[in-house]
């Protein structure tokens, strides 16, 4: 089956992927190396239309039909082949692309025509003596016990929990997305035209208008999306999953295995009110989870049970009475000293 050439054209037209090839900072090189590692299916799209920038000389572009159409017909007919490789020295295609191809349909070479008509004249006007701007990107990051709520571009708003880190574009283009690590809230604006990407490690979840949570903290053994409202698909490789409000998906990163399952809404996202919940969690997810909810350090002493787990519900509780819980329910000794608690088995 032909390659759908539409995402070639999409990246073509993204003023911001254009910016970089012409003029690549360490910034932009960040961004869309994950962009890349999010988008794997789209790899040779994205070393084509690198190949096809570098190709055209803007300050020789003539906006005449004659001269506009030579260019066009030059480039769509020269054949790039190489070694695909991902090496920033090389941008290669692994196979040879027949460019002729794309120009079946009349609307297309049209739509390339203007797209670089209109590139042709914002770099040459607009940025003639202020030079292209790099991509810039906004990070937030989040300490322990802290939480707070940021307003994307798109008016979108998002709940970062506490040692939580996330990054994205300060405007968007054809797409909005976002790099996740740790658990966030996300209350997306309905966009049909920009779908809402979030990467977490190794899941993608795509949406429109809907609200989600992703939780995907590295020193944890999983990644989850559960899904508040609307519609999402989450993908890891080649694996896709739609979920519907009351399901989430969980990511399983040691072993790679992927399911979906049902989930109490109320648990799940209980942290954004100050509800701590376990759920039969082991002892590292509670002593992970315990440090970033009150800032302390955890020493294990004692050699407690491969099968030992918890459950129960704080809401609002201070670290001592979650303490004096476990202490009780578990027969677990406990001293507090400052910032540091120790578990004695």
């Amino acid at each position: 089956m032909e390659k759908d050439k539409s995402h070639i054209f999409d990246l073509l037209s993204n003023k911001t992927f254009v910016e970089w090839v012409r003029n690549p900072n360490k910034q932009s090189d960040e961004f869309w190396e994950r962009w890349l590692e999010g988008h794997a299916s789209r790899k040779q799209d994205f070393y084509i239309a690198i190949k096809i920038i570098q190709s055209i000389s803007f300050k020789d572009w003539d906006e005449t039909d004659d001269n506009s159409r030579k260019i066009l017909t030059r480039i769509i007919n020269e054949e790039y082949s190489s070694t695909y490789t991902t090496d920033k020295a090389v941008l290669g295609i692994g196979k040879k692309i027949d460019f002729l191809t794309w120009s079946v349909k009349i609307a297309a070479v049209i739509s390339f025509f203007v797209t670089f008509s209109f590139l042709a004249w914002y770099f040459q006007e607009e940025h003639k003596e202020e030079g292209v701007k790099p991509v810039s990107l906004i990070q937030k990051n989040t300490e322990r016990r802290q939480k707070i709520s940021i307003y994307l571009p798109d008016s979108s708003r998002v709940t970062l929990n506490s040692e939580s880190f996330l990054e994205y574009p300060q405007s968007f283009g054809n797409e909005r997305l976002i790099f996740l690590k740790g658990e966030a809230f996300f209350e997306v604006k309905d966009d049909p035209e920009r779908p809402f990407i979030v990467r977490s490690g190794d899941l993608s979840t795509t949406a429109l208008g809907t609200s989600f949570n992703v939780k995907a903290y590295p020193e944890e053994q999983s990644i989850s999306v559960s899904l508040a409202s609307g519609k999402v698909i989450t993908e890891t490789g080649s694996r896709l999953i739609e979920l519907t409000p009351g399901e989430k998906t969980i990511l399983h990163t040691r072993t790679g295995l992927i399911e979906k399952v049902k989930f109490q809404i109320e648990t799940d996202l209980a942290w954004k009110d100050g509800i701590l919940i376990f759920e039969k969690s082991d002892l590292k997810e509670f002593v992970h989870t315990i440090e970033r909810w009150y800032d302390v350090g955890v020493e294990i002493q004692g050699t407690p049970s491969e099968h030992w787990r918890i459950s129960g519900s704080f809401d609002n509780e201070t670290l001592k009475n979650v303490l004096e819980s476990l202490s009780f329910a578990r027969k677990i000794d406990y001293s507090l000293r400052g910032n540091n608690v120790i578990l004695k088995f």
